[in-house]
């Protein structure tokens, strides 16, 4: 039984890690696009007052940059530990997953740990992930956008600036 109760609580864990995981890349990519066009606002500025034409490094910078944060985000393993302490807050679970990931670690279990794991594992399963990890944009979201369009603007003018 102890070995299927992991099996359980790992499977019921995976949607929540999974919905962690698009939150942290979404987080990554605002960050990836708020430096990203800083750095390449930079090149840009650096072309122009030189006289270089560095658009393409500078979309290079930018690209790599923003996918560098993306990635980075959706590679990054999650703390367990964390995620469960967020869950039973937001929840209402009180201390059920924090105990049920420190019981499913355990060699052995006493009957009363089996029972916990098992009523946490039931909690878990009304748990929706959507209400308990909302995607929400993060707080440099507003920069990034500014940042963006700045870059937007200073390669509209440089493409003007050729013709």
């Amino acid at each position: 039984m102890g070995r299927q109760v992991d099996v359980d609580l790992t499977r019921r864990l995976a949607r929540l890690v999974r919905r962690l995981r698009w939150r942290t890349a979404l987080q990554g990519m605002c960050w990836g696009v708020l430096l990203g066009a800083t750095a390449a606002v930079g090149i840009l500025l650096l072309g122009w007052i030189n006289s270089w034409d560095l658009r393409l490094l500078a979309s290079l910078v930018f690209t790599s940059i923003l996918a560098a944060w993306v990635v980075g985000g959706l590679c990054r393993e999650p703390d367990l530990k964390a995620l469960a302490r967020a869950v039973d807050e937001r929840a209402g679970l009180k201390d059920r997953t924090v105990s049920a990931l420190a019981f499913a670690r355990k060699r052995s279990r006493t009957a009363c740990e089996e029972l916990e794991l098992a009523d946490a594992l039931a909690a878990l399963e009304r748990v929706v992930p959507a209400q308990v990890l909302p995607l929400r944009l993060p707080r440099v979201a507003p920069l990034s956008a500014v940042a963006a369009v700045l870059l937007a603007v200073l390669v509209t003018l440089s493409l003007r600036e050729r013709e």
